[in-house]
């Protein structure tokens, strides 16, 4: 059924799409590989409008998505624009050609973004700081905030980060932390493997690759779209996921189930949206990009404990790029 119903979006029409194995290895043995549709559930409209208790441990996939605050940038310029004139004074974490940029100001950052962006071939992406996203209406209503992982993540061509896993370092400790994250632009391929697949994982992002150490390796693996047959098999009977997540418009103005919606009398006021993926504590994820640009954003919240007070803890820690 969700496979169903991510077919049916725009931005997936014009592709291939297998969505289950027989269907998948057929394609393959004919020589005319299919890409991997096996989502996680859809949350029930009626679910995503509560929140969810931050222990969750099931990724889902939903249209609540909450929202970014000055818009979605639909290119460097409006990124530029948008987000580098005070919303926040830390500069990105920004990665060109798959090396990491050092950048000292906001100043530094504007000018390798806009070189990034006036390459013949651009291949970079950025995460920064966004304190005033809103978060999704699930989002746990006593959840501990991981502080700073309210992130803006855009991109130009197939570039990304490699398998992973999120977490929160404060001194020697690290802390697995709870992510959503939104495509409001593009599309991504998406790999998620459950907390005990650590060897499959290694297997598809590479050794040591949910490590510091490893991702300067980890991130230059090309995910495959089509991977072979037994590959898909494999991460399937682990208790994964493959498949693309990608933007999409709702049609008409009325919200999911609400009658009237995507009528051929409001089909001219298509409503902006975009699909959200919960990523619970400990799930490896692979997300990498297929589109000449993308956007995304998302926050993180610990799993393991309820805020009694302020839900945002005093920042003692440091960020880990996703």
């Amino acid at each position: 059924m969700e496979a169903d119903l991510l077919l049916a979006l725009p931005a997936l029409k014009n592709r291939r799409y297998a969505t289950s194995i027989p269907a998948y290895r057929e394609a393959h043995a004919a020589g005319t590989p299919q890409l991997p549709m096996f989502p996680p559930p859809l949350l029930p409209t009626a679910a995503a409008r509560r929140p969810l208790p931050s222990t969750c441990a099931a990724p889902f996939l939903t249209r609540a998505v909450g929202s970014l605050p000055r818009g979605i940038p639909d290119d460097a310029d409006e990124l530029l624009g948008l987000y580098f004139s005070g919303a926040t004074r830390k500069p990105p974490n920004l990665d060109v050609n798959f090396e990491n940029v050092e950048l000292s100001s906001m100043g530094a950052a504007r000018r390798a973004i806009a070189a990034a962006a006036a390459a013949d071939a651009p291949l970079w992406w950025a995460t920064l700081h966004v304190p005033d996203l809103e978060h999704p209406p699930w989002w746990p209503r006593r959840a501990a905030v991981v502080p700073d992982f309210e992130q803006l993540i855009v991109g130009a061509g197939r570039s990304g980060i490699g398998m992973h896993r999120d977490r929160y370092v404060e001194g020697a400790k690290e802390r697995l932390v709870s992510t959503y994250l939104t495509l409001g632009r593009g599309i991504k391929h998406v790999v998620l493997l459950p907390p005990a697949a650590t060897a499959l994982a290694e297997e598809l992002g590479g050794d040591s690759c949910d490590t510091a150490y490893g991702r300067t390796t980890s991130q230059r693996r090309e995910l495959p779209p089509s991977p072979p047959p037994e590959l898909l098999e494999r991460v399937m009977e682990a208790g994964g996921f493959w498949f693309d997540l990608c933007e999409t418009t709702v049609p008409g103005a009325a919200s999911e189930g609400e009658e009237g919606a995507g009528s051929d009398d409001d089909s001219d006021d298509d409503e902006e949206a975009a699909l959200c993926m919960f990523i619970p504590a400990g799930w490896y994820h692979w997300l990498a990009a297929d589109a000449a640009w993308h956007v995304a954003w998302s926050g993180s919240f610990f799993p393991e404990a309820e805020s009694r007070g302020s839900d945002r803890p005093k920042p003692t820690g440091s960020r880990r790029r996703k």
